[in-house]
């Protein structure tokens, strides 16, 4: 199977409109800072991975929501000014100017996009037309049909192959470094036809940026488990908030010093944004560019794919018509949490774990369970030491798609604590999802996902905080693995288990 924007006819979104996109979301201050910082730090691994694919209009996005988040929203949370958070939020301003730089480098690639539509299509592109709707505007970016120049497979049929790909993913992480993966974006930029040797961010910011060393993690050793089969089920997740005022982050030696954070505003427009750092990419590299200079050329040339190159189609849509990627899930995972978290359940004591791999090819394919530190009782589970959370996750180039528990005492459901837990992850990831083991009861697990729109604004909304508590929408989460939702179990799927506890 295969089809391409350029080959249906569809107008590539523009640079502008990513951006508008990007921008659509609402900054809830009554979800905890760590759950933030994580899915900013989420967003930013997400788009070096669609770099690696050269999905750059996916790659423009998470960084322009990155710098929002960083630059201008995390700071106004009220519990910005503890010292935990102020060490959460270290890293990603220090990864700042970083994700300007790239931001500049995809910017004609997508624009080379849209000048080759317009070359293949004159009347469409000098005929107005009305704005693209919200829900287009999310399919024509996240939507990996409306890439150009790539085969699109539907991932059921061709299971064989992202099977191979999640065992070459799992094999390639037990090696995989930091130094690794900036080679190989390295790699990436030569084959852009433009990049600023000086990242697009005033010095100020660049010399802010504090260094901080997280705690080493070692990493366990993979755990061959049986898997099981797998029961069918249906999928939701969430989407982001809505800008706050606009904000000057601090220094790094301000940072113990803060005053306390006020609440956020409406954006100021008058106030600098995330784009009024960047200026617009020239059309050829200058005096000091690191490569060549190039002959003079009207617009830069879109990268040519691979003979081979393809990305699967989506696995499944949100409610709001938002395309869901296809994620790929060991089904022995579930039968080597069970076993992990046996003493706990035998205590009567709830374990949890995260679900974590990477995207390749507009796929997510999971091949680590995490047991991160944690405080367990007969009806909750939380995280401790989210430090620790982010080295490994950083180190081991992984995203987290979604978490794992287990249920001593009550049957398969999400309870009320549960979907509050769980609107952490979906709000940054549409994708997320739960996992609940219930060892004494049938059936005996689910995989879940918020709905969205309803569900999943509803939660984080909320703010009761008792263990229990009603809400007043029926609808809101859902099943989501096959055969309407976006996770496939395999059995022959590989993985590995670590332990922080």
């Amino acid at each position: 199977m295969s089809g391409s924007a350029l080959a249906r006819g569809g107008r590539p979104p523009s640079v502008k409109e990513i951006t508008k996109m990007a921008e659509d979301f609402d900054f809830k201050t009554n979800l905890e800072f760590r759950y933030w910082a994580r899915s900013t730090k989420t967003l930013y691994q997400e788009a070096m991975f669609a770099a690696k694919d050269h999905d750059f209009r996916r790659a423009y996005f998470h960084l322009y929501r990155y710098s929002i988040l960083v630059l201008q929203l995390l700071p106004t949370h009220p519990a910005f000014k503890n010292a935990e958070n102020k060490r959460l939020y270290r890293p990603l301003m220090k990864g700042l100017p970083e994700a300007l730089k790239h931001m500049e480098e995809f910017k004609p690639q997508i624009d080379a996009e849209f000048t080759a539509w317009a070359r293949l299509q004159p009347a469409a592109a000098s005929t107005p037309s009305a704005p693209p709707s919200q829900r287009d505007m999310f399919r024509d970016v996240l939507d990996p049909h409306a890439r150009s120049n790539v085969r699109v497979l539907d991932a059921a049929q061709n299971l064989d192959l992202a099977q191979q790909q999640q065992q070459q993913q799992h094999i390639n992480a037990a090696d995989i470094d930091d130094e690794a993966f900036r080679a190989h974006m390295e790699a990436v930029r030569r084959n852009l036809s433009f990049y600023s040797q000086k990242p697009a961010v005033p010095e100020k910011i660049a010399a802010s940026a504090p260094a901080y060393a997280y705690p080493v993690v070692a990493r366990s050793r993979p755990v061959d488990f049986i898997p099981e089969c797998a029961d069918e089920m249906p999928l939701a997740p969430p989407r982001p908030p809505k800008l706050g005022e606009a904000y000057e982050p601090p220094a790094a030696a301000e940072l113990d010093t803060l005053p306390p954070a006020v609440p956020p505003r409406p954006l100021d427009s008058t106030l600098p944004r995330p784009s009024d750092y960047t200026s617009p990419a020239p059309a050829i590299p200058g005096k000091f560019a690191l490569e060549p200079t190039l002959p003079p050329k009207i617009s830069a040339p879109t990268p040519e794919p691979a003979e081979d190159e393809f990305v699967f189609a989506p696995g499944a849509y949100l409610e709001s018509g938002e395309p869901l990627r296809p994620m790929f899930l060991p089904a022995g995972l579930r039968k080597a949490f069970v076993a992990l978290a046996r003493s706990n359940t035998e205590r009567r004591v709830e374990t949890c774990g995260m679900l974590c791999g990477a995207p390749q090819n507009g796929a997510l394919y999971i091949h680590e369970l995490l047991v991160p530190q944690q405080v367990g009782t007969a009806d909750t589970c939380e995280t401790v030491n989210e430090l620790a959370i982010f080295e490994h996750l950083e180190k081991h180039s992984l995203v987290c798609y979604g978490w794992i528990h287990t249920h001593p005492t009550q049957t398969c459901f999400m309870s009320s604590r549960d979907l509050h837990t769980h609107a952490s992850y979906q709000a940054g990831l549409s994708e997320a999802i739960a996992i609940v083991c219930a060892p004494s009861s049938e059936p005996s697990y689910g995989i879940f996902r918020l709905t969205d729109p309803a569900g999943k604004d509803h939660i984080l909304d909320c703010r009761q905080t008792a263990t229990f508590h009603p809400h007043a929408i029926d609808n809101i989460y859902t099943k989501c693995n096959k055969p309407v939702g976006h996770v496939m179990e395999r059995e022959d799927l590989t993985f590995t288990v670590v332990d922080l506890r």
